[in-house]
């Protein structure tokens, strides 16, 4: 009986080990950007999730923050620029405010304060 190929040559049958390309790191970057799950985003390059973390984990997370820089650039953007909601957003999500009143809200209260006379003094 005829041994294998790859019985001759000690190397494991299989799959050849798979090479990204310029096209499917790129793919891998904006899908995961998009947040489409991962098991979605390796059907979609054709390989299996263990090989997709092992080739393309990198570039899936600079996908994921390049997203996450673009829309806190635009919130803040859009806060500046006098968004209600997206001021509301901000204080309630980077400075801590909340909607409940205490006693400890006092010192909130004061740093509002504090911060529409800095602006009405900027502004004039």
């Amino acid at each position: 009986m005829a041994k294998a190929k790859s019985e001759n040559t000690g190397k494991k049958g299989g799959m050849p080990p798979h090479k990204p390309t310029e096209i499917t790191l790129k793919r891998a970057r904006l899908l995961a950007g998009y947040r489409v799950p991962k098991g979605q985003i390796a059907l979609i390059i054709g390989v299996n999730t263990d090989t997709l973390e092992k080739y393309y984990g990198d570039e899936m997370m600079k996908g994921v923050a390049n997203t996450n820089r673009r829309v806190v650039k635009a919130l803040l953007q859009n806060a500046l620029k006098g968004d209600t909601t997206a001021q509301i957003w901000w204080t309630k999500a980077q400075l801590g405010w909340s909607e409940k009143k205490d006693d400890k809200d006092k010192e909130s209260d004061n740093t509002v304060k504090i911060i529409l006379d800095f602006k009405k003094g900027n502004d004039g």
